[in-house]
């Protein structure tokens, strides 16, 4: 006789609608919510089970390890997984056995024996500070954190479905170069793009062909990273360029090289502007403005250097009457000064809006909240802020309350606002206030619990939040 939660809606529906359900959950929460899928029964189980591990999330070294030498014991395992995402360490005690056993070089292995025949995303994130030997006076760690010319030929043959590709915390150092000549920049079909590499001796010109041979690219984030010759990973920017693009994280002085196509995203992410470069390059360079942009992740720091007199935008702001104006070259500005209804101006359908870069006190919010009501559609903000006292960093216990208060406040003065993320810490979940409003618009229930940091254009995040500039 079935049990009661065999009898249950779940159990009437066909298997091929279980991977369509899976498809719209957030990757970060995918093996969790299936798992709990897949204890409901074991007629589900039985569907849900294959699901878990074709979207493989393995967040240390040591699970890590374990996947990788089961996928090397059973060969029919790799044939289920369609994604492998990976955060680890590369320890010294695998760095130090003979032959090395560190992660990348187990997947390397793993996907040289033609163990993931269907995969069609890899994410490898390396922690950071793994590329310095703490135990020998923090001497660089040499021939670790490569994949060579070998490793993309065995991806080109054995991983032919390889479309979504994320390299975080790797090296390419001007004493140890790899990756120009690696091959990395000859694979072909990618649509999703993410690398964040310590050093970087690539040149622009190699990186524009790779552009230029990936029309199909339609998330890329390249933030975080650095190449030979300048900071920039363009050179120009044709109207032919990335058409499918959608989802952009780049460098302040890329997206100032990108203006003539930002038009066709829908989130962007911009690293290390100083004043009111972003609002400069949204009201002058992009000359109609961005109606599409839903997702804007805003990272700023005030800067009164003499240097920026000759930095564009860098003194550049907007009145509130529209005028375009140029500061004194001491002046600096935050996001609370002439900013951010330049920002409502060029990008008034922002569904979610992110500050990074500084401190962004909450209060702070408040007095720019009739700008943020230009944003017709605004739901979620996130901003960086750490909260210290006379004796340091303030107890988490009262953070939360300080945050609690704070949060109320704004979404009292923004009744359009269902949610606010503090991201000022690298330790996720980060801290978040929801609430339900009445009918009457008016704050019925707030809760204060954790965040996962913004979501459009990172639905395929293993290990979401907001991205954080490079020092």
């Amino acid at each position: 006789m079935p049990t009661p939660s065999e009898q249950g809606p779940l159990n009437n529906l066909l298997p091929e609608i279980y991977p369509i359900i899976a498809a719209q959950l957030p990757l970060y929460a995918t093996p969790s919510t299936l798992l709990s899928l897949a204890l409901t029964n074991r007629h589900i189980s039985e569907t849900a089970l294959p699901l878990v591990y074709s979207r493989l999330i393995l967040k240390n070294e040591a699970d890590a390890l374990l996947v990788l030498q089961k996928l090397e014991d059973d060969p029919l395992f790799g044939k289920v997984v369609r994604e492998l995402h990976v955060m680890s360490d590369l320890s010294l005690e695998t760095r130090i056995q003979s032959p090395p056993s560190d992660v990348v070089r187990r997947v390397a292995d793993v996907i040289s024996k033609g163990y993931l025949p269907f995969i069609h995303t890899l994410g490898l994130h390396l922690s950071n500070g793994w590329y310095y030997d703490d135990r020998n006076n923090y001497e660089p760690v040499k021939g670790f954190g490569q994949l060579g010319q070998e490793f993309w030929s065995q991806i080109k043959k054995k991983c032919p479905r390889l479309r979504a590709l994320i390299l975080d915390g790797f090296t390419d150092d001007l004493d140890e170069p790899w990756l120009e000549d690696s091959g990395l920049l000859q694979v072909l079909g990618i649509t999703s793009f993410s690398i964040y590499v310590a050093g970087g001796t690539l040149q622009p010109s190699a990186t524009m062909a790779f552009w230029e041979r990936h029309p199909s690219i339609e998330y890329l984030n390249i933030a975080s990273s650095r190449i030979r010759g300048g900071d920039c990973w363009f050179t120009s920017a044709p109207a032919d360029l990335l058409p499918k693009l959608r989802h952009l994280r780049v460098h302040w002085n890329d997206a100032l090289l990108l203006a003539p196509i930002l038009g066709r995203v829908l989130s962007l992410s911009i690293h290390e502007s100083i004043n009111a470069q972003i609002p400069y390059l949204l009201r002058t360079l992009c000359s109609k403005g961005l109606p599409n942009l839903r997702s804007l992740d805003i990272g700023q720091a005030p800067s009164s250097s003499n240097k920026n007199k000759s930095i564009e935008g860098s003194l550049w702001y907007e009145d509130k009457k529209g005028v375009f104006q140029r500061a004194t070259n001491k002046a600096s500005r935050t996001v609370f000064d002439n900013f951010m209804h330049s920002i409502v101006r060029a990008a008034p359908n922002l569904e979610e809006i992110g500050f990074h870069g500084a401190s962004f006190p909450l209060p702070n919010f408040v007095s720019i909240a009739g700008d943020l009501n230009g944003f017709i559609h605004l739901k979620h903000i996130y901003y960086e802020e750490h909260y210290f006292g006379d004796s340091g960093i303030i107890p988490l216990f009262n953070q939360r309350d300080i945050f609690a208060s704070q949060a109320r406040d704004l979404f009292e003065h923004v009744p359009g606002i269902i949610s606010i993320t503090n991201v000022a810490t690298l330790h996720r979940p980060y801290m978040a206030a929801r609430i339900t409003r009445g009918e009457d618009g008016q704050v019925v229930t707030m809760e204060v619990g954790n965040g996962y940091g913004m979501k459009i254009g990172y639905d395929d995040e293993p290990f979401p939040g907001v991205p954080y500039d490079a020092t």
